[in-house]
């Protein structure tokens, strides 16, 4: 509710949104300050859209962090067919890497930030950016590929983070890696966080230009985890199981997918035993619901 006197006053009745961020957000001027410019060794074997010679970071108007992939040839625009399965990927991370040569996808980092491309049959294709605190919308332009969002809470107090970089092909069953790019130190000068817990704010703070508190839905438990706490508690000797919640679980879906066959005894549709051991189960088990069904 908007009062004439400019207070803004907020109901939480019910937020029914995975994510939501409620406060208020002006248009920003889009006045960018440069933190680095990572430069890249070339890759001669490497499609020339995918083969990255600088990554640049900035700060936005203090309050975002801009990150511009620039490669050795033009990116390919949305709307060509090969879009589709061509990735850039960007990682941030507290501290240095475990190890040199040790690749990206056995390494657990701080942050991910990732561009995908997307061809639809039918559809004009796109990309897409993916990741905490990341915005969807991705601007191509020539040699350059940009995304841009906001450092989840846990690294915004962070002076310096080590950044590096890949490009991929394929999708997630069968990604590829083109090139790399080495971890490098980048300090995060002229960052600022301007989020909020809005119910502890007194009359004596601010004033604000920007201000914000964000609300994530909670992860929902693992199939492995449900089948897991039942079979650990009451013993090995259920078939299937099937959950009903007394808490909301935001899914479109109408009921919940199912999980299986897991212990390998369910016949005639051709599917192989999988992964039992991570059910906590000796073989008993068969099926399972993946979520519960809220009641």
């Amino acid at each position: 509710m908007l009062h004439r006197n400019g207070a803004i006053e907020l109901s939480y009745n019910q937020i029914a949104a995975k994510d939501a961020i409620i406060g208020v957000y002006p248009m920003l001027a889009g006045e960018e300050k440069a933190l680095a410019t990572i430069s890249g060794e070339a890759h001669p074997t490497a499609a020339a859209n995918l083969d990255i010679s600088n990554l640049r970071l900035s700060a936005v108007d203090g309050l975002l962090l801009k990150v511009t992939f620039e490669t050795r040839g033009p990116v390919l625009p949305e709307g060509d067919p090969a879009v589709g399965g061509v990735g850039y990927r960007v990682f941030f991370d507290t501290q240095p890497p475990a190890a040199a040569g040790t690749s990206h996808a056995a390494m657990d980092h701080s942050l991910v930030w990732t561009i995908r491309g997307f061809g639809r049959r039918g559809r004009p294709s796109r990309y897409v950016a993916f990741g905490p605190g990341a915005s969807r919308s991705v601007k191509t332009s020539g040699n350059t590929i940009t995304l841009q969002g906001i450092l989840p809470a846990e690294l915004r107090g962070a002076q310096q983070l080590t950044v590096s970089a890949e490009t991929i092909t394929g999708n997630e069953d069968s990604e590829q890696t083109v090139a790399q790019l080495a971890p490098h130190a980048v300090r995060l000068s002229g960052m600022r966080n301007s989020e909020v817990h809005l119910s502890s704010l007194t009359r004596k703070d601010g004033p604000f230009s920007v201000v914000y508190e964000s609300f994530h839905y909670l992860n929902l438990p693992t199939p492995q985890d449900l089948a897991c706490t039942v079979i650990k508690t009451l013993g090995d000797k259920f078939d299937l199981l099937a959950y009903y919640s007394d808490f909301r679980v935001d899914n479109q879906e109408a009921g919940t997918p199912s999980e299986g066959p897991v212990g390998g005894h369910v016949t005639g549709i051709g599917q192989d035993q999988r992964g039992v051991e991570d059910y906590c189960s000796q073989g008993r088990f068969q099926w399972g619901f993946v979520q519960p069904v809220y009641v």
